[in-house]
């Protein structure tokens, strides 16, 4: 956008010219008076104007009609009262007089209104081509549905509280950042922990216990162990056992209770224990009450695993079915199958969990990784300024 700067002898002669010189669909984006330049007829004004095209090029949007067009013309309105009591002395003004001038600022605002009314509708409702901000974020993976409710918050965080000094562009970075809670990775906990896997079935909790396994210790020089209490799915154990063995990584197979606390026990001194279980339907009671008394006996942490292409909604039914409150963190994988970066923040508004780790790819150990939230926005929608 390139904006002008147009000045007048008054506010009301300052916004003709911006007619005048940028057509009656001018976006107004300041103004300012002159009292430095200040004649017996009031001080002179100052607007910083851009065409409506050009405004709206700059905006990414398909329309003008939005709230901050009507703050800015409010604002203009206002302004021009004060300039026109200030400046025409009270015995000259009338009704008549205020009346005529205002006519056509305010059925222009009265238009505008109307307009917004007329294309406002529900937010949810709202299609991504008829909001850049929308199509923005769905293009970087965000979920249609809260693609809606975070451009709606970035649109409100940037309409001003009182008057309008500048047009601001809703900063979807900021509010992106603000949604994603995160905490600290596994391998960075300060005392020894054992913590389990939990989470619908294939999903990749035993991929992502190699993956944390290696790096943990290779990487960040961890002493770690692996437990599987998947042992009657086909081929359960063994990724982990082979695995395991190449990193020189204690590993112990457990089908019950017992020998689940037994192995917690020998591997007691150890930084970080990673227990693998079975993936469960939401809908198997018995095997999810299976998975609680587990915990119940062991004192286990549970960290929820889930795909990201996980809608927020399914992802709250999960995060319920397998935990609720007593879950530590999420982790999201197959990042690299999703429709992008964004998709990660479905699993964190549904569960309310911070992510821990984000896995996008098979490789091992390459493909895991802590997330930081600003990198992670900027792959999303980049940063404004």
């Amino acid at each position: 956008m390139n904006p002008r700067t147009i000045r007048g002898s008054s506010l009301r002669d300052a916004l003709s010219r911006v007619r005048a010189n940028l057509g009656e669909d001018a976006v107004v984006l300041e103004t300012r008076p002159l009292p430095e330049l200040e004649t017996g007829a009031g001080a002179p004004y100052e607007i910083l104007a851009a065409s409506a095209i050009e405004s709206r090029d700059h905006l990414q949007l398909d329309h003008v009609e939005t709230l901050g067009d009507v703050t800015t013309l409010l604002h203009t309105v206002r302004k021009e009262l004060r300039e026109l009591q200030s400046s025409i002395p009270s015995s000259s003004v009338t009704e008549e007089t205020l009346a005529e001038t205002l006519v056509h600022p305010l059925e222009e605002m009265r238009a505008t209104l109307e307009r917004l009314e007329g294309n406002r509708g529900d937010p949810a409702d709202r299609s991504a081509d008829g909001d850049p901000f929308v199509h923005e974020l769905i293009i970087g993976g965000v979920e249609p549905v809260l693609a809606r409710i975070l451009s709606e918050r970035a649109r409100t965080r940037a309409a001003p509280t009182s008057g309008l000094r500048i047009a601001r562009v809703p900063d979807l970075h900021a509010e992106f950042i603000r949604c994603l809670s995160v905490t600290q990775p596994l391998w960075s906990l300060g005392a020894p922990k054992a913590v389990a896997m939990v989470g619908p079935t294939g999903v990749g909790k035993t991929r992502t216990i190699a993956k944390l396994a290696t790096l943990s210790t290779f990487v960040h020089n961890r002493s770690v162990g692996v437990i599987s209490t998947d042992v009657k799915r086909i081929g359960g154990t063994e990724t982990l056992e082979t695995l395991a063995e190449l990193a020189g990584v204690p590993f112990e197979a457990v089908s019950d209770v017992q020998d689940l606390k037994a192995a917690l026990g020998a591997m007691g001194a150890r930084d970080l224990v990673l227990v693998d279980t079975p993936g469960v339907s939401p809908w198997d009671d018995d095997g999810l009450a299976g998975l609680d008394a587990m915990f119940a006996a062991t004192g286990l942490e549970r960290h929820l695993v889930l795909t990201s292409d996980t809608p927020a909604d399914r992802a709250r039914l999960l995060g319920k079915r397998f935990g609720g409150s007593h879950l530590r963190s999420l982790i999201v994988t197959k990042v690299d199958e999703s429709a992008g970066p964004g998709s990660v923040l479905s699993g964190v508004w549904g569960t309310g969990l911070p992510i821990s780790h984000v896995c996008d790819g098979q490789s091992i150990p390459d493909t895991c990784h802590a997330i930081d939230p600003e990198r992670w926005s900027e792959r999303v929608v980049g940063t404004r300024t």
